[in-house]
């Protein structure tokens, strides 16, 4: 493990472990000095003397102590405080239960005269609902008195950021008796409009009683009656609603404003006990981060061994009089004939499938031999369409080292099977090729072919091996330093040294090795380029 590995890891553990004392005074040796609250000097029955004495609790205490005791008193304030509180909301609660059913009450009233035949008519429209003077709903419908508590989200949660996250107005009921900090009571309010629901604390529409002498009830005055009855819950309404005077309401939120202030401080102990174990808990993940091994990254920089022969870029190399400059270091710069050359992102050569090419001539050293039986060709593609202008079956990407005994990566078009497949060959034979899965047009890919051991020649599209031909335990050819008639050709987007076979596309980078790439090494390459063609 590297220095700065363990030295986090000691800053980590080290932190957890403050972090668990949490506050403790971990210096033992410090006693604080006794005293006592009373002595006294006693005879005894023999005649001895003795000495007794009760020592003072001791002020210092431990940080942690001091703050246990501390939340503990809080908590309690809250309890009791809570209790008292409850006493009158409960109160509340029943005075309010109360009106709603005497409300419900008259309701049932008005039906039952309607069912006896009694004419009735809608209060004065567009008037609060008023029986006797009292009020008992808004417009021309009853509706329920409302009590109700005002609570700050986020007090009653220790993992919440801040105690005050929002001011919420909720209905007063038995099983929020006694919270929040505020406690209050609205006639003919229904249901809370802060609730997001419709409004549902309707409990019916008011319509006035009266007898229709062309039309008499049954039984006759029951008209009379339930008016009388009405009147009476209405005046009974009234009485209870005086018994929820503004001293009630202000004797209640003095006790619930005193018990806020300790329900902050019970926050503020909880809290910081949250966010102690939350700090541990992401130290430990750290730790186990750091401590589990992880696969190896693979690195992101191209192979630039010996073996690299030649090295186009169209990005960094670009192009000089005339020439795609090799940076490889070998000199191995190419003479562009026709191929037109993109700065734009991600900078390539254009060859339009009739006459472009980039030529390397004078012979590579690709062996360090006068034949070789490795080698790995490279090259980011991008194709335009599969058949050449020329008609060729094929469209050269890269390819070199003589007619017989060649090299080449190649797009094919025979309109068959074939058509959009790479070709990977060593040797002339048309037959004795590795193929790799279709592709498709206006698309880049990165395409590489391997020859090993001078057998097996493979072919890779984008990291991944799609095809390989295996020459057997005969051997495959060996490809000459310098092609005997084309005076050692390395030629991109044409056959080597004759114009034909020609490429309809784009290359970005090309890079030649006198051996065979390892597949983590084609991977390596592949991730060190690929996102400027994505």
């Amino acid at each position: 493990m590297s220095f700065e590995n363990n030295l986090s890891l000691d800053f980590l553990k080290k932190d957890n472990e403050n972090l668990s004392k949490n506050g403790q005074d971990s210096s033992e040796g410090i006693v604080p000095s006794k005293e006592f609250e009373e002595v006294s000097v006693n005879q005894n029955g023999d005649g001895t003397w003795s000495k007794s004495s009760v020592e003072k609790k001791s002020p210092v205490k431990k940080d942690i102590t001091a703050r246990s005791d501390e939340a503990k008193q809080y908590s309690e304030e809250v309890g009791a405080l809570e209790t008292y509180a409850k006493v009158s909301d409960n109160n509340i609660i029943s005075i309010a239960t109360q009106i709603n059913e005497k409300k419900q009450l008259i309701v049932t009233k008005i039906a039952e005269a309607v069912s006896a035949g009694c004419s009735v008519g809608i209060g004065t429209s567009g008037v609060d609902a008023i029986v006797n003077g009292v009020t008992i709903g808004v417009g021309v419908t009853i509706t329920d008195d409302y009590p109700f508590i005002k609570k700050y989200g986020g007090l009653d949660d220790p993992t919440a950021k801040v105690p005050f996250n929002s001011d919420d107005t909720v209905t007063l009921t038995t099983s929020n008796s006694g919270k929040g900090y505020f406690s209050g009571f609205t006639e003919n309010g229904g249901e809370p409009i802060i609730v997001d629901a419709p409004l549902d604390g309707n409990v019916g529409i008011y319509r006035t009683v009266f007898n229709n002498p062309l039309f008499p009830p049954s039984p006759i005055g029951i008209c009379t009656d339930r008016t009388e009855e009405i009147i009476i819950l209405a005046n009974e309404i009234n009485v209870l609603r005086s018994q929820i005077d503004s001293d009630l309401i202000t004797k209640t939120n003095t006790i619930k404003d005193r018990k806020t202030t300790s329900e902050v401080f019970v926050w503020g102990y909880a809290s910081r006990e949250h966010k102690v174990q939350d700090q541990i808990d992401i130290n430990n993940t750290v730790i186990n981060t750091i401590n589990t091994p992880t696969a190896a990254i693979s690195p992101t920089t191209i192979i630039q061994d010996q073996s690299l022969k030649l090295y186009y870029d169209a990005r960094s190399g670009g192009a000089s009089s005339n020439l795609w400059l090799d940076i490889s270091g070998n000199g191995n710069h190419g003479t562009i004939t026709n191929a037109n050359y993109v700065s734009t992102s991600p900078q390539f050569f254009n060859f339009n499938g009739e006459d472009t090419s980039v030529a390397t001539y004078g012979g590579i050293d690709l062996y360090n031999s006068s034949a070789g039986t490795e080698i790995s060709v490279e090259a980011w593609v991008n194709p335009d369409k599969f058949i050449s202008d020329d008609g060729d079956t094929s469209q050269r990407i890269v390819n070199g080292g003589g007619i017989t005994k060649n090299y080449d990566l190649s797009l094919m078009r025979d309109g068959g099977d074939l058509q959009g497949k790479v070709k990977a060959r060593i040797g002339n034979s048309v037959t004795k090729v590795a193929l790799s899965n279709t592709i498709v047009n206006d698309r880049w890919y990165h395409l590489v072919m391997t020859y090993t051991s001078q057998r097996y020649v493979r072919i890779y599209v984008d990291a991944s091996e799609e095809g390989i031909y295996d020459w057997g335990s005969g051997l495959g050819p060996t490809i000459f330093r310098n092609g005997f008639l084309e005076n050692g050709v390395v030629q991109l987007g044409q056959y080597d040294g004759i114009n034909s076979n020609n490429l309809n596309g784009q290359i970005g980078e090309t890079r030649i090795y006198n051996r065979a790439l390892t597949p983590t090494e084609i991977t390596q390459n592949y991730n060190a380029t690929k996102a400027r063609y994505e």
